[in-house]
């Protein structure tokens, strides 16, 4: 119970702290959802403690309903007597909101609660403390907070306003799991950063590095501020020069769609779907939603995100010194965006079924994206089927909880801390379906960006960890609070760090694994398993490891190239693949040559046979160099890694259902996110 106490007064002194740039991560366990429940007060607190900003007669979070008798209303400087539903806790029947745990709730992680005896807002309370933190199968959901503004403190629960909407109040609860990370923002920090490293400098790699640290954390216009001052220095460097080649290919609209693609769309217009273009030219994309303002909002807004990735991509290669810039694409590139999940589970039947990393898929030879208009993975979904009841019983819409309009209501105020868990639920969907979509739209459309320019070939194999690895290095990945692509990759660094010591092996063992695509080839095979046996557990968590060893390892490679300036190794060898016959099936002696050839890996005698000693040092190198990386955010590794591997151990809990650094295909398994800190 201490602890308790204390990992929610911890968070609550870091709230009221003067602010800076802080970041929040929620993670919940579903199944433990109790909105009956009260938080419990943090230690000094209770019995009129220290006095809070109140919130005025009769408002949140005194007495009333939820608590057992209360103490009245908290005015300014009052303390809370009594504590809000202090031990042993619980409003009288019908006091609180139905969960699913109590009368009038449904099972857990089942249906949505249902409706209580005595009142239609659900059944008795129930204390905060006695809820478990995490379930027997968790199933986890994750939100990512940027607050925006300096936190208001209520006892046992907070307001900020964040990226995802205004007035979140956030109940302290023994079962919320968090991480608070303070720091600077990113572009306090590009300032300090220009202020300094470029004062009076006249290196130009002083201002080549800073412009690639803007484009890794997404700040483009500060991007364009350092080449500015790269110009003034030298105007006749190749950066400048690129930047300025970029800029104006872009200023250019693509010839039309592609001609080879033209029975495809007819197909899709006699399906109903219609096509809209981005502002820029570059993009359509083919849709089912129905034409209203808000779904061609929708569309418009990922059009729009396609084009800044279009612009990240291209931009990466200009800071690139001796090397090509890609060439633009000949055509507009097509995307479909399917309404409904039965829908896209089709077309990606149709399109063969490959495994998917995201909520959308990219087939190489007709290079057209075909993405889900809804997050597609189990904590999604369950989280999305739960909140609908919850706002249905509550009476407020997801619209007002995201404003902060529903504190406007009277009648809401009377049950505070049910619906602050229900607004708190709502902004963890919405961070959830940000997430998915630009995770989405970065990766496939970084695929997409690889085929149209050549540097993968459309007609010829290409093993699945070059494709995923230079998708993934170029995406926002899952987890990512901040940052754009570049970085260490918030999801695949914590998986490939986990199993670099639980399963990959030796690193030359590991090295070998990648690059004969084995790794890959053992998930799909458990792929077909799982499929056949999906009642197995032991066979899903197998699956998930599998995915994600094959995943992360395929990142950390085209990290550790790319930080070592070898990426040119990495077009070299895709060169060789595009001057293999078409459609050869690349076998494990193939794949083994080509990396050979390619990596200056071969022996003295014949350069496409591995040389032992020289995959061996290569391999330590690769992940001496990996354990010596980190996130920027040191508490998110620590505490991802804690969790992984305090479920890795046999006398713990399985491992949840919900989400994983870097896992598996969505509708199965989560495609990213991950771990969790333990209060």
């Amino acid at each position: 119970m201490k602890r308790v106490f204390l990992a929610v007064g911890l968070l609550l002194l870091l709230f009221v702290m003067p602010a800076a740039a802080d970041y929040l991560i929620i993670k919940i366990d579903l199944n433990t959802v109790d909105l009956k429940a009260v938080p419990p007060m943090p230690q000094g607190m209770q019995g009129g403690g220290i006095g809070g900003p109140g919130m005025g007669e009769g408002g949140f979070p005194g007495g009333g309903p939820i608590g057992p008798g209360g103490g009245g209303p908290i005015g300014p400087g009052a303390g809370m007597r009594g504590g809000l539903g202090g031990p042993p806790g619980g409003g009288p029947p019908g006091g609180g909101l139905g969960g699913p745990i109590g009368p009038g709730g449904g099972a857990r992680g089942g249906p949505p609660p249902g409706v209580g005896p005595g009142n239609p807002m659900g059944g008795e309370g129930t204390d905060a403390t006695q809820i478990a933190t995490e379930s027997e199968n968790p199933i986890w959901v994750m939100g990512y907070f940027e607050i925006k503004n300096k936190p208001k403190s209520y006892g046992p629960a907070v307001e900020f306003d964040h990226q995802h909407g205004k007035k979140t109040i956030v109940p302290l609860m023994p079962n919320y799991k968090y991480t608070h990370i303070r720091g600077e923002s990113q572009v306090s920090v590009f300032n300090k950063k220009r202020r300094v490293d470029l004062k009076d400098a006249k290196d130009p790699e002083k201002y080549i590095n800073l412009a690639l640290w803007a484009w890794s954390h997404g700040l483009m216009k500060e991007f364009h501020l350092v080449i500015d001052d790269l110009r003034k220095l030298d105007p006749k460097h190749p950066v400048v020069k690129n930047v300025a080649q970029v800029q104006a290919q872009l200023k250019t609209t693509p010839q039309g769609d592609d001609p080879a693609l033209r029975p495809l769309l007819d197909d899709l217009r006699a399906e109903n779907y219609r096509i809209l273009g981005s502002e820029k030219g570059h993009y359509g994309l083919l849709t089912n939603m129905p034409p209203t303002p808000t779904n061609d909002a929708q569309v418009r807004r990922r059009l729009a995100r396609l084009e800044d990735n279009m612009e990240s991509f291209y931009y990466w290669f200009a800071l690139q010194e001796n090397m090509d810039l890609p060439s633009m694409p000949k055509h507009r590139l097509l995307g479909v965006l399917v309404s409904s999940p039965q829908d896209f589970y089709s077309k990606h039947a149709v399109w063969g079924g490959a495994p998917m990393a995201t909520d959308g898929f990219t087939p190489r030879r007709d290079n057209i994206m075909v993405i889900s208009a809804r997050r597609l993975d189990e904590a999604y979904t369950t989280l999305d089927k739960n909140l609908q009841g919850y706002m249905q019983i509550a009476k407020v819409g997801r619209e007002e909880l995201l404003t902060g309009k529903v504190w406007e209501r009277k009648e809401v105020m009377e049950a505070a801390m049910p619906v602050a868990q229900v607004q708190t639920l709502a902004a963890i969907q919405k961070s959830m379906e940000e997430e998915a979509e630009r995770t989405t739209l970065s990766h496939e459309g970084t695929l997409q960006l690889l085929a149209a320019t050549g540097i993968l070939p459309r007609n010829t194999g290409v093993p699945q960890w070059v494709q995923y690895g230079l998708a993934s290095y170029f995406e926002t990945p899952h987890g990512a609070v901040y940052g754009a692509g570049g970085l260490p990759s918030w999801s695949n660094l914590i998986a490939f760090k986990f199993h670099r010591k639980k399963g990959l092996g030796k690193p030359r063992d590991a090295l070998y694994n990648v690059l004969s695509d084995r790794l890959f080839h053992t998930a799909e095979r458990t792929q077909i398993d799982f499929e056949e046996n999906r009642d197995k557990e032991k066979l899903q968590q197998k699956l998930r490891h599998d995915w994600e060893k094959a995943r992360s390892s395929a990142w950390a490679l085209v990290y550790y190239l790319v930080q070592n300036k070898k990426f040119n190794t990495i077009i070299r060898y895709t060169q060789e693949l595009d001057a293999l016959p078409r459609d050869l099936d690349l076998d494990q002696r193939m794949l083994e040559g080509l990396f050979a050839k390619s990596f200056d890996l071969g022996d003295a005698k014949s350069a496409h046979k591995l040389d032992p000693s020289r995959l061996q040092g290569f391999a330590e190198a690769w992940f001496a160099e990996m354990e010596g990386v980190s996130l920027a955010a040191a508490e998110v590794e620590h505490d991802e890694l804690k969790y992984r591997y305090d479920q890795a151990n046999p006398k713990k809990k399985q491992p949840p259902k919900g989400q994983f650094p870097g896992g598996g295909p969505p509708g199965l398994i989560p495609p990213g996110g991950g771990g969790g800190n333990i209060p």
